[in-house]
């Protein structure tokens, strides 16, 4: 039996999305910590997931039960395949170091199918001497690196980073599930001829303190009946959610539309809950974007960030960017007309174009 060493955690390689089958060191974390502190990351792992089983029979490895018992996997190895968020930033890119340590004496061929930078600018900044060198380490040692996109790109070029083996890309979640480009015109066609009252409203949102104002605006709208909620990161969000935990940061008028909520690992569970309930989808995460594109929904990002902007530019995902300046949203009349008002279904062709040319992209043979 061959393996691919991966870091997809093992829920995720074995559909185990109530947790009945998690090792120790598993079941000892929250549901939270053990995405990483975000359900977005199910997106990829998901998509990375499929990829790799469309093109060989053998069984994904977890790398954490790899670098538990070497000895007994070491030779088994077929190839390494990983995938990662936002990790080019001076917050988090200690986290590679692991994955290098685990990686870098086998003798396979090595690919890593996503990595960005994150910074609430599109500024270009200095690395640390030990940032940089994380970089310049474990680089090396991929067939190639696919970038979520040109700023990326940039600033480890800013950075005297090797680039020979990196390509602007994107992420590999636009390939999670067929998306139906024709059929999200024609609901959008319909979105303009209903009447405000007719229209069900899908929403993601950034936590406070990665954009107050935004943040407080769309969790003024979450209380209306007619407004859905994609919740993916925020221990309290889940716990709310999920068990049924008040605060007082929820308040009674969200407590009352609890069941309008989702915050679910399962990220084909989100995809049905929003193809069921709303007509399209607007809000600040990628993943929330894409997961409304996934569902057959209209969507658009709203870019408050380096990385939102560039995967939106890269993959051609409908987007508004809202770097530099805000957006004012009273009420579900208001984010409908700016959903209306901006959404150009004309570059879904683009993004059609995108989706056949990443198919492409992910070999590893």
């Amino acid at each position: 039996m061959k393996f691919i060493l991966t870091n997809i955690p093992n829920f995720i390689i074995n559909c185990d999305y109530d947790y009945n089958n998690l090792n120790r060191r598993e079941s000892e974390l929250n549901e939270v910590v053990l995405v990483g502190g975000n359900s977005g990351n199910c997106m990829f792992w998901e998509s990375t997931k499929k990829i790799i089983q469309n093109q060989t029979s053998c069984r994904l490895l977890n790398w954490r039960a790899f670098a538990e018992n070497k000895n007994k996997y070491t030779d088994k190895i077929k190839s390494v395949v990983l995938v990662f968020a936002n990790n080019i930033n001076p917050k988090s890119f200690t986290q590679l170091a692991p994955f290098y340590h685990t990686i870098k004496d086998l003798d396979c061929k090595k690919f890593l199918f996503s990595i960005g930078a994150q910074n609430d600018t599109l500024d270009m900044y200095k690395f640390s001497e030990q940032e940089a060198c994380i970089y310049k380490n474990f680089f090396p040692h991929f067939e190639y690196i696919y970038l979520r996109g040109k700023y990326t790109y940039d600033l480890l070029k800013y950075n005297n980073i090797p680039l020979d083996n990196t390509k602007e890309v994107g992420c590999p979640s636009i390939l999670l599930k067929e998306i139906d480009i024709e059929a999200i015109k024609a609901k959008f066609k319909k979105l303009k001829a209903k009447n405000n009252t007719e229209i069900k409203v899908g929403i993601n949102f950034p936590q406070k303190q990665q954009h107050e104002k935004l943040h407080s605006l769309f969790k003024n709208i979450m209380g209306n009946k007619d407004v859905y909620t994609l919740a993916v990161d925020g221990q309290s969000w889940y716990d709310f959610i999920n068990y049924n935990k008040e605060t007082s940061k929820f308040g009674s008028k969200l407590s009352k539309n609890r069941q309008n909520f989702i915050f679910s690992n399962n990220v084909f569970k989100a995809m049905q809950f929003f193809t069921d309930k709303a007509d399209f989808m607007l809000g600040t995460r990628i993943h929330g974007t894409i997961l409304g594109l996934c569902a057959g929904l209209p969507s658009m990002c709203i870019a408050i960030d380096s990385r939102t902007y560039e995967l939106c530019k890269q993959m051609n995902i409908p987007y508004v960017n809202c770097l530099n300046e805000t957006i004012n949203i009273n009420n579900k009349s208001g984010i409908i007309n700016f959903f209306r008002s901006n959404f150009d279904h004309h570059n879904l062709d683009d993004l059609q174009d995108t989706i056949n040319n990443n198919k492409e992209l992910y070999s590893i043979t």
